[in-house]
This record gives C-alpha cells, structure tokens and sequence, in this order.
C-alpha cells in the first residue's frame, strides 16, 4: 500500500514557495517582537537578542520538522508546519494589537483601522468555528471530519484572495475619484467583500474552479500593474485595507489548523470504549467489487477524504454487516501527494484484515431476531485497517493541499503589498523605486508638502491632511496661518487668520527714529524664531489649544517675564512655553521695558 517516498518528487514551484515562506514566516514572528516591545512600553532600549530571540526560535521551530527523516517529503510536512506556525504567529500580533493599537495611534495614520475595527468581528468568528468544531467533536466523534469544515477553509481562502486582490483596484479608484486624498470610509470595504462573497459561492462549484484559478492569476498581475503605478496616496489608501486582510488570513488559518485537528483527531482517538465489543476479521466485499474503499481528492481548497460501500466482515461467529459511508481509519498512500483532482486510491481490499467498532447486540424482535450477531449501532461503525505502517501520517497528506494553497494565497497578496512599501516615500526617506525619489513633486500650491518638517516653498503653508498634507496660500485674513503667523495686523486664531481682538494688545508698539521702541513687526520675528520650542511643548505633552503668554521685553532686546494666562496657567504644558517665551530675542532700543504684550500661540498638529 505504501510507496517509497523517492518515487514522490515535489515539484519545483511548490518548493520555491515553500523556501519562500520558510523565510517569510521568521520575518512576521519579528513583526510580533517589535509589536511587543511596542506593547510592553519596552521599546526605549531593546537588546538585540530581545528581538532575535523569537525569530530565531521560529526558524529552528521550521527547520526540525523539515529535516527529521520520515516517510513523507521534507517540503509536504513544511507547508502544515508552516501553517501551524503562521496560526500561532497571527493570533499573539492580535492579543498583542489591542494592547498596542492605543499607543501606536495607528488609527491617526490609517483611520479605516478606527472606522472599520474589523479584530473583534474576527475574534468572534474565530471562536465561532471554534466552539462548533468542539461541539462535533464531542457530540459525534464517530462521525469523523465535518464537511462544513472542508466548505469554510475553501470560503475564506477564496474570500482572502478575492480581498487582497480587489483592494488595490478600490484604493487607485478612489484616489482617482478624490481631487485631494480623504480618509476611506468605512464602507469601502463592501466593493471587494461584495467580490470576493461572489467568488467564494462560485469556488463551491466544480466547473467554475479553473476559470477562478484563471482570474487569480489575471489578478494578481492586475494588481501589481496597478500598484506600480500608483501615487504615495493612492498607496496610502491600499494600506487602510492591512488589517482587514490580516483578519481574513487569521480566520483561514483557524479553518485549517481546525482541519487538520480532526483529520488527527480520526486517526488518534479510536473508539477505545468499544475494544470489547470489537469485531475482527477480513473483508468480504459485495460481488464484482475488489476494493471497498477509497481515498478521494475534491480539490485544492479541501482535505482528503475516505469513501466507502458497504460490504461484510468475515468474523468467526460470521458475516457482520458494515454499513454504507462506515468510518474507514488506515494509512493513506504516499502516492496520494500525486494524486489529481476528481481521482482516487484504494485503500481497503478484499481480504484485508480488520478490525470493527460500533456493534451492538441484535434486538429481540425484528429482522434479526434469529441472529446472535451484533448489528451496526445508531452512533456509526468505525473499521481500522490491520496495517504494518500506523496511520501517523494521515493528517499531513490529507491538509498538506489547502496549507499550500494558504501559503500561495498569502504569497500573492503580499507581493503587491511589498511592491507599495518598497515605492512608499516616507516623509524625509525617498527610497530608489520611488517616482516621488526621481521627481520632485511636492512644495507648490496644491502639491504634497516635503519630508518630515512638511515644509512648502514661498509664502505657502502646509495644511496637514492625510496622508502628505497639501502646500497652500496663507496670512491673508480667512487663509491658513504661515507657521503659525499672519499678514498685517491679523493674527492666527486656531489656524486661521482672523482679525485681531481687542484684549490681544501690543501697547506703545511703535518706534521712532532713534529706535525708542520695537515695532509689531519686531516682535513677531522675534516670537517666529521660537515657534518650534513652543511646538515642541505639544508634542512633548500632547495638549492641544490656544495658550495665550503676556510677557514683557527689556531694552536689550530679552524677555524679562512671560506669563501663561488662561487654561494652561500652572500646568505642564504652560511652563514650557513659558521657558520658550523666555528664550526669544529682540532688536535692543533706548527706551522703556516694553510690558502687557499679549501673544497667542495655537498648539496643534
């Protein structure tokens, strides 16, 4: 029945993607590091053995499975270790993102994250699948692998391809569709659901897989066109849509971990209350047939599955009978890893001997009255095949197909997603592939604002929209402030020019020809020059608002008092300022100290 396994070659691009993900998958388990350390608050000064640590263990954890010498193929057994690894991996990034989402404040750079938080949704779900697969586990466990199981891996694989495929189309749409780059709303996200629901209720029908398989391949060459030619927002947009598919991928890896469970489970866990009413024997199949049993392949998406007819034990009290769709338990074939779509392998012959469960004694009354043989219960009839190899392996060669599929799913939506990283211009790190790189397209009026200061050229301000901002005309009254400045006798009130109020006074603010005293002009200069020590006391205690500082100047041109008034008075952020205010310097003059001056600054992103 068994075959050796050099007659099993792999082919080249299954151990390619393998290879591929072997060193993918220590690469997200140091993702999971840095979200930690991110977590814990420990990323002030993490050792490097704290972050090499994990993806080192994960390597080691790929590499001994892979070379330990046993029947199956080194590159089938990767592809469920993988998967197994991938699961765990998933599911500590989700424990650890709610602890870690606030303090990122990932929801401030990518809002579709606030606006759609789709890890409680997936959760829920997950645990869903869970308990139900307990539920049966408990309830039938006789019944061997639920169909429904097989259905949902082949759901959420084709949901997650259909997702990561289409939301590059949707993130170029709607950044064509936006003259000036907004947050994506919420529902955005019912374009590519809508999809990929469609493609996962046609993936359920047989004659439609390869035009599917077709599509994807169509696809993923669409998508990464159309990545290349995306701009830095329409690259923004796309990476809104990171964690809904994360979610997606961590639901398909709960299906299909779940499914190998059980495909475990039926080998692992025979009936062991029943040893004493076991009936042993050789099988006696119905005329004209050979084999009783076979091992089938429904597709790429689902595991293996074990079909069977009914047909007798010969016992030595006699004939048992085994009923249609009986529980079969014996080792599948090697050559099952060759095994097309729609074929099947026999694994249960006439004659073989076995051993049979799930008996009980025939009734009194009925058609078996006159019979002292056992009939098959109502709970099912499990037969196990007396075979030299142990069915160890059976879990591996019935899921090794839907975890390659998982791995080659994940490949093909990465990859687009690697491309608009690689071609992202950060704010202040152009990187070689980007067109932002090779062209200077940013610091006019109407154009993204520069690096990480978000500078504009002349007399342009940047106005700091997600994701780059954009450069525009300011100090005029109803116009954005300039650094926080205005034109003439305006002031900047929340961003805004506005006229200046009364109670904001400059007294005896003007100078005459000897230089008595300074001019409003003076005075701004010399407060400009401190604008980023002051906005640095926001930054460094996160209080937004106006503060408003009187303060007083001396005619060598320093600050002989500055007073916070209003909200801020006393507090934290307020001192600071205060210390900014102090710092400024000023034209000298011959006359008086100059007192009761009243300046505003708007503390704000």
């Amino acid at each position: 029945m068994w075959v050796s396994a050099m007659r099993v070659r792999v082919p080249l691009p299954i151990r390619a993607l393998v290879v591929f993900a072997s060193v993918a998958t220590p690469m997200l388990a140091l993702c999971a590091v840095l979200l930690a350390v991110r977590a814990t608050q420990i990323d002030q000064h993490p050792s490097c053995a704290l972050l090499l640590a994990p993806p080192a263990l994960v390597a080691l954890a790929i590499a001994w499975p892979i070379w330990r010498a046993t029947a199956i193929s080194r590159w089938i057994r990767a592809t469920c270790v993988l998967v197994v690894l991938h699961g765990v991996l998933v599911l500590a990034i989700g424990v650890l993102w709610f602890r870690a989402k606030g303090l990122i404040k990932l929801d401030e750079l990518l809002p579709l994250t606030g606006d759609l938080p789709i890890e409680l949704p997936a959760g829920v779900l997950a645990i869903l699948l869970v308990t139900a697969a307990i539920t049966r586990a408990v309830t039938a466990p006789r019944r061997g692998v639920p169909r429904w199981l097989d259905w949902a891996v082949r759901l959420l694989l084709t949901h997650l391809l259909a997702l990561g495929l289409l939301a590059p189309i949707v993130s170029l749409a709607w950044s064509w569709h936006e003259a000036q780059v907004s947050v994506p709303p919420a529902w955005m996200i019912l374009a590519p659901s809508a999809g990929a629901a469609v493609l996962s209720t046609l993936a359920v029908r047989r004659n439609t897989r390869r035009a599917l398989a077709v599509l994807a391949i169509l696809g993923a060459a669409l998508a990464i066109v159309l990545v290349l030619s995306m701009d830095n927002d329409a690259r923004w947009v796309y990476s809104n849509f990171a964690h809904l598919i994360v979610a997606n991928a961590f639901l398909a890896l709960v299906a299909i971990n779940l499914l190998g469970l059980f495909h475990w489970l039926a080998v692992h866990t025979p009936a062991a209350a029943d040893v004493a009413s076991a009936q042993t024997g050789s099988v006696v199949p119905p005329e004209g047939l050979e084999h009783v049993g076979w091992v089938h392949c429904s597709g790429w998406m689902e595991g293996l599955h074990i079909e069977s007819v009914g047909f007798r034990v010969h016992t030595r009290g006699g004939h048992i009978e085994v009923p249609e769709g009986a529980r079969i338990v014996a080792p599948l074939p090697l050559e099952t890893i060759d095994m097309p779509v729609g074929a099947s392998i026999p694994i249960l012959a006439k004659g073989d001997s076995v051993r049979a469960t799930g008996f009980v004694e025939s009734p009194c009354d009925g058609p078996f009255r006159q019979s002292s043989l056992p009939v098959p219960s109502s709970r099912g009839v499990i037969v196990e095949l007396a075979a030299d190899t142990p069915p160890s392996h059976n879990a591996v060669l019935a899921v090794w197909r839907p975890c390659l599929l998982y791995l080659a799913v994940v490949t093909v939506i990465a990859i687009p997603g690697v491309i608009a990283v690689v071609t992202y211009e950060p704010h202040g790190s152009p990187l070689m592939l980007s067109d932002y790189a090779r062209e200077r397209r940013c610091g006019e009026e109407g154009q993204a604002c520069c690096g990480e200061t978000w500078d504009c050229a002349g007399d342009l301000t940047c106005d700091r929209v997600l994701p780059h901002g954009r450069c525009v005309a300011c100090g005029q009254l109803g116009e954005p402030c300039c650094a926080r400045e205005c034109r003439g006798y305006f002031y900047c009130d929340r961003g805004t020019c506005q006229q200046r109020p009364p109670e904001m006074s400059f007294p005896e603010i003007t100078r005459d020809a000897d230089g008595g005293q300074l001019r409003v002009g003076d005075i701004q200069r010399g407060m400009a020059a401190i604008k980023g020590k002051v906005q640095a006391c926001y930054a460094r205690f996160d209080v937004p608002g106006m503060v408003n500082v009187t303060l007083s100047i001396n005619p060598n041109g320093r600050v002989g008092t500055a007073q916070v008034t209003g909200k801020f008075f006393g507090t934290e952020t307020g001192i600071c300022v205060e210390r900014a205010v102090k710092s400024a310097r000023f034209p000298t003059f011959s006359g008086p100290a100059m007192s009761g001056i009243d300046y505003p600054f708007m503390l704000s992103r």
